[in-house]
């Protein structure tokens, strides 16, 4: 319980939020008529699987909210959320091999996964996750990494 409410982070036993199937890379899905029945039948929090399209560069704010103009100014569209942990994520294309070296980000791939609003996050008092740049407002587009850490090095001086 938190604050009266009942909290779940994932299956028995986890740490935070987890998914609910153990082996969840077999049964993760893009097809929307899947994910909404499962909805119906039992809404959970909205996680998004990493290395199947979609990665997250994840930067600690306030640095990663420094880097919101600069994206911007060099055209650089795509989604940004915030964490109730005060980070901020970019979503971009799945990378390949070879990763490049980042210093600024931590990067979320193939075996991840990454909540994502509506969904919140009991146990931090900063509440859920929530969009700064929503993917519709981007067509759901998503650069790649290299074209955002080339933005993050120039606007750093590195």
């Amino acid at each position: 319980m938190d604050g009266g409410r009942q909290v779940w982070c994932g299956r028995d036993g986890a740490v935070g939020l987890r998914p609910v199937d153990t082996d969840w890379s077999l049964g993760c899905t893009t097809r929307a008529p899947d994910v909404a029945q499962w909805w119906a039948e039992q809404p959970f929090s909205v996680l998004v699987a990493t290395g199947y399209g979609v990665d997250c560069a994840e930067l600690p704010s306030p640095f990663g909210r420094s880097m919101l103009n600069p994206l911007r100014a060099a055209g650089v569209r795509l989604p940004i959320m915030l964490t109730p942990v005060n980070t901020v994520v970019l979503f971009i294309q799945s990378v390949r091999w070879p990763r490049p070296a980042l210093t600024a980000l931590s990067l979320r791939s193939t075996g991840n996964w990454i909540p994502v609003p509506p969904t919140e996050q009991g146990n931090c008092s900063s509440g859920g996750y929530r969009w700064l740049v929503a993917p519709g407002s981007v067509d759901w587009q998503l650069p790649d990494l290299s074209s955002v850490t080339h933005v993050i090095e120039s606007a750093t001086g590195r």
